[in-house]
C-alpha cells in the first residue's frame, strides 16, 4: 500500500472524526441550551401555572357512548376543517347542567389519543386556584412548550425578553403566551390540527370575568393565518361573557354551538336508565323489579333532558340506599315526586328536606350543624364557595 493511499485514508478518517466531534459538540450545546431554556421557563412561568387543570385530574367524565353524537361530530368536523373559511375559535354554550363539560372532556380525550391536543384548561370553582385568570395563559403556554422543542424555544425567547409578561393577564400576555404559542405550534405541520381547550370560562373569579372575556375576544383574529389552529371554549352565556364575545367575535373567526336540554331528552333518559341499573347492581337489587317501569319513566319525564338533574338524582338515590339499606328502596324514589319538570332548584329543596328531616331517626345534630354552617356561609358570602372553603367551615 502506497504512502499516498495511506495518507488519503488517514485524511478521510480524520475528517469523519472531526464531523463526529462537531456533531457531539453541537449535541452537547443543544442539551445545555435546552437546560437553560427549561430553567428559564421554570423560573418565569411556573410561579404562574397551576396543576389540577385537566379533565382527568378533575375527574370530568366524558359523554356516555352513543350520546351527544351530533354535536360531537360537528365539533370534530370543525377541528379537521383547515380551509380558509374555517373559524379558529369555537364557543360552546348551553343551559346550566346540560352537559357542556362532558362534551369538552370527550373532545379533549379523543384529541389527546390522536396526538393533537396541545393544551387544556378546565376552570372549576371547586378548585379555587383554577379560577384565577392570571394563570390561564402561562399554564397553557407551558403545556404547549412541553410538547415541542421549537415551541419551547419560542416561549423561552418571549419570557426571556419580557419576564413580566407572565405576571398578570393582559392583552399583551394573551397575544404572546396564548396566541403566539398556538401560532408557533401551528406552523410545524399545517396539515395537523393544534387544539387548545378551555372549559368553564364562566367559573372564572367573578370579579375578573368580564375583563378576561374581553381580553380573549380581542385576540381572536391573531390566528386567522393558521387554519389548523383551533381553540375551543365552553361556558354558560353569562352577561360578562356574552357582551364582549358577541361584540368582538364575528362569525368569520368564531363558530358558535349551543346545547339545549330539548335536544337531549332521549339521551338523558338513557343515562338515567343506565345509572339506575348500576345503582341496582351496586346495592344487590334486582334491576328487573327495581326501580320499576313506572317510577323510572316518571324520573325520566321529570329530568326533561337536563343532565345535572339526572346526575343529582342518581347520586341521591345511591347515597340513601347506602345509608338506609334495602328496607324500602321504592320509597326512596317516591320521595322525589316533584311538581315541576327539570327544575333543579326544586330538586335540591326536596333532597334537603329528605336529608335534614328532623323526624328521621338518622338525622344527627352534626348533620343539622353542617347544614347551618354551609348554607349560612353561602347566604352571607352571596357567592359560590369552593369545596376547600366549605371544608374549612366544617373543620
Amino acid at each position: 500500500m502506497s504512502l499516498i493511499t495511506i495518507s488519503g485514508k488517514v485524511f478521510r478518517l480524520q475528517k469523519t472524526l472531526d464531523e463526529i466531534n462537531s456533531a457531539y459538540k453541537a449535541q452537547e450545546e443543544e442539551i445545555a441550551a435546552e437546560k437553560v431554556r427549561r430553567e428559564t421557563l421554570h423560573r418565569v412561568l411556573n410561579p404562574h401555572t397551576v396543576g389540577e387543570s385537566t379533565y382527568d385530574q378533575q375527574g370530568k367524565l366524558p359523554c356516555q357512548q352513543g350520546t351527544r353524537e351530533e354535536v360531537l361530530q360537528t365539533i370534530w368536523g370543525w377541528i379537521h376543517d383547515h380551509s380558509r373559511e374555517s373559524q379558529n375559535f369555537l364557543w360552546l354554550t348551553g343551559d346550566p347542567g346540560c352537559g357542556k363539560s362532558a362534551v369538552t372532556a370527550t373532545i379533549t380525550r379523543k384529541a389527546k389519543d390522536e396526538r393533537f391536543l396541545w393544551a387544556q384548561f378546565f376552570i372549576n370553582r371547586n378548585i379555587d386556584k383554577t379560577t384565577n385568570p392570571n394563570v390561564y395563559f402561562p399554564t397553557i403556554a407551558r403545556q404547549i412548550s412541553d410538547t415541542s422543542v421549537k415551541v419551547e424555544r419560542h416561549v423561552h425567547n418571549t419570557v426571556e425578553k419580557t419576564p413580566s409578561v407572565a405576571d398578570h393577564m393582559s392583552s399583551d400576555q394573551a397575544a404572546k403566551l396564548f396566541i403566539g404559542a398556538i401560532a408557533e405550534a401551528s406552523k410545524l405541520n399545517p396539515e395537523r390540527p393544534v387544539l387548545v381547550v378551555i372549559d368553564g370560562l364562566d367559573e372564572t373569579n367573578h370579579a375578573h370575568l368580564y375583563d378576561t372575556a374581553k381580553i380573549i375576544s380581542r385576540v381572536s383574529e391573531g390566528l386567522s393565518t393558521y387554519p389548523n389552529a383551533k381553540v375551543m371554549i365552553a361556558s354558560r352565556t353569562e352577561r360578562e361573557i356574552h357582551e364582549p364575545f358577541t361584540s368582538a367575535l364575528t362569525n368569520e373567526h368564531v363558530k358558535r354551538l349551543h346545547l339545549s336540554t330539548k335536544e337531549s331528552v332521549v339521551e338523558v333518559g338513557n343515562f338515567l336508565r343506565n345509572g339506575l341499573e348500576k345503582v341496582a347492581h351496586k346495592h344487590h337489587l334486582d334491576p328487573t323489579e327495581w326501580p320499576g317501569q313506572d317510577r323510572q319513566e316518571r324520573l325520566i319525564d321529570q329530568a326533561d333532558g337536563l343532565y345535572i338533574w339526572a346526575v343529582t338524582v342518581i347520586k341521591f338515590i345511591d347515597a340513601r340506599l347506602r345509608k338506609e339499606g334495602k328496607m324500602n328502596p321504592h320509597g326512596i324514589i317516591d320521595r322525589l315526586r316533584l311538581p315541576d319538570k327539570a327544575d333543579i332548584n326544586v330538586l335540591y329543596q326536596q333532597i334537603l328536606r329528605v336529608t335534614y328531616d328532623e323526624e328521621e331517626d338518622d338525622t344527627t345534630e352534626w348533620d343539622l350543624e353542617t347544614f347551618r354552617r354551609i348554607i349560612g356561609a353561602i347566604l352571607v358570602a352571596r357567592k359560590p364557595l369552593s369545596v376547600g372553603e366549605l371544608d374549612d367551615l366544617l373543620d
